[in-house]
């Protein structure tokens, strides 16, 4: 949906396009189920963090509009990737803690998404309280099944791309400064 909506073509092409690719993961196989099945079944359901970045480019992609409103989830990929480096290595049991473990009770991942939500709203970064809440929301509704906080938060596909998106950034940035 991302690269059909930077598309210059009439609105019907790019609706075309971005409806290929979903299609074609019905139609093609991987071990004898769909290609949506199968990454449904490794990766899970997608978090709000996927969800509403999909959904700005969709929504960039039916109205016409540029691809910039589909960025604007670029402001999350910072606290995507340390929320993903605070759970993602002691999943593996790498570290002392289980952050994993708050996401099912205790008061440390409610108090610091509450922290991050009054952040963002003090600074002007309305995504940030709307990404939190959406998440709460599909969680207290167990849109997923699952009764862990994180699954609604973050999911992989989301923290690799922040980490891309991240690192892109860093390398966009240093290039600048040795042409400086």
């Amino acid at each position: 949906a991302a690269l059909a909506a930077r598309l210059r073509a009439p609105a019907w092409l790019r609706l075309a396009a971005a409806a290929a690719l979903p299609l074609l993961s019905l139609i093609v196989t991987v071990k004898g189920e769909s290609a949506a099945a199968f990454a449904f079944a490794v990766l899970g359901p997608l978090s709000m963090a996927s969800l509403i970045p999909l959904s700005l480019c969709l929504a960039a992609l039916v109205t016409g509009r540029s691809g910039r409103r589909a960025a604007a989830p670029a402001g999350l990929a910072p606290v995507l990737g340390l929320l993903g480096l605070l759970l993602y290595p002691a999943a593996i049991g790498l570290g002392p803690v289980d952050p994993y473990g708050w996401g099912f009770r205790g008061w440390e991942l409610p108090a610091l998404l509450a922290l991050a939500a009054g952040f963002g709203m003090l600074r002007g970064a309305v995504l940030l309280p709307v990404w939190i809440g959406l998440s709460v929301a599909a969680w207290e509704a167990g849109l997923y099944g699952s009764r862990n906080l994180w699954d609604y938060l973050i999911d992989p596909v989301a923290w690799a791309a922040a980490v891309l998106f991240l690192g892109y950034r860093l390398v966009a940035a240093g290039r600048a400064a040795l042409r400086r």
